[in-house]
């Protein structure tokens, strides 16, 4: 799908108007025409493969009450490539173990599997593409607007929620996103009572943490990822709600339904890629290990 649109409308507030779209002549592979930044050396997203993660003792873990603050204002927008939700008034993240510094959610917005395809997430976990993927986008609190931060080192701070459409029932939390006031491209709402980010969180925390960069253009490498383990699930009706639910305008005039808004994958390079864990989860590992070991082991003194 190629669409034209304001950045400031689709992603961070920046105010020149650039056609790109993900296939066709302004697809990702042409990205870096107009955005130098898209052909750099962090950019995002990644495959993350657990294995191939250090575990670091120094990250702390978010907490669900980080998320509990209700925004003041919450504005629910089809900008012709994804659903988003702009926040005013939303929580601050003040954790120098979780984040680098002050952090306040500024917008959120999902990327999903067009009907008939399974993979829609940007990340990829463990060699699985999950159907969406949610971005709760932070930026620096000492800047006034999330645009003002995006070109600045570490300026963003970004969590990747996977979604997982295999629940016997209707996620109801997930269900304030699929309402029919955003069926047009340019249609919005402001929801009359606001709600809790926290309501989009899986019980497990423990996230996976790299340096890398904005996945639509400008693609600025000024992003610290946290990317969740765990998914939340909605139902298979769920996701075919939104899949049939938004439409969004291309070049040529036509209208169609929006999916299949997710980046490739990109190189890591030499970035090294972290995780936090309870001490539960570190220990039980460590406890198979030792086990595995002992094993061995012995196993080796019976073959004597």
């Amino acid at each position: 799908m190629s669409i034209r649109f304001f950045v400031v409308m689709a992603m961070i507030g920046l105010s020149a108007s650039v056609e790109w779209g993900y296939e066709g002549p302004h697809g990702p592979d042409h990205w870096a025409d107009d955005f130098p930044d898209c052909a750099s050396n962090k950019q995002s997203p990644i495959a993350i493969v657990h294995a191939e993660t250090v575990t670091n003792s120094s990250l702390g873990l978010f907490k669900h009450s980080m998320f509990y603050s209700v925004p003041t204002t919450m504005n629910i927008i089809n900008n012709g490539h994804s659903l988003q939700v702009n926040l005013d008034g939303a929580y601050t993240i003040n954790d120098d173990t979780v984040l680098p510094t002050s952090y306040r959610a500024g917008q959120f917005h999902l990327h999903w599997a067009s009907e008939g395809t399974e993979g829609g997430s940007e990340h990829y976990l463990n060699g699985k593409q999950y159907f969406a993927e949610i971005h709760i986008v932070h930026f620096q609190s000492r800047f006034a607007a999330l645009a003002d931060a995006v070109d600045i080192d570490q300026g963003l701070a970004v969590l990747g929620i996977f979604v997982d459409p295999t629940a016997e029932e209707d996620n109801m939390e997930f269900e304030r996103l699929l309402i029919p006031n955003t069926t047009l491209e340019g249609q919005n709402m402001t929801y009359v009572n606001g709600f809790s980010l926290e309501v989009l969180l899986p019980h497990n925390l423990e996230y996976y943490r790299y340096e890398g960069s904005l996945t639509t253009p400008p693609c600025a490498e000024s992003v610290v990822w946290s990317v969740l383990k765990e998914p939340i699930r909605i139902s298979p009706a769920q996701k075919l709600r939104l899949q049939r639910g938004l439409q969004g305008h291309l070049s040529d005039g036509s209208t169609a339904y929006i999916g299949n808004n997710f980046r490739s994958i990109q190189q890591i390079n030499n970035r090294e890629i972290t995780r936090a864990e309870t001490c539960s989860s570190a220990s039980a590992k460590a406890y198979h290990v030792v086990t595995l070991a002992v094993a061995a082991f012995f196993g080796a003194i019976l073959r004597f």
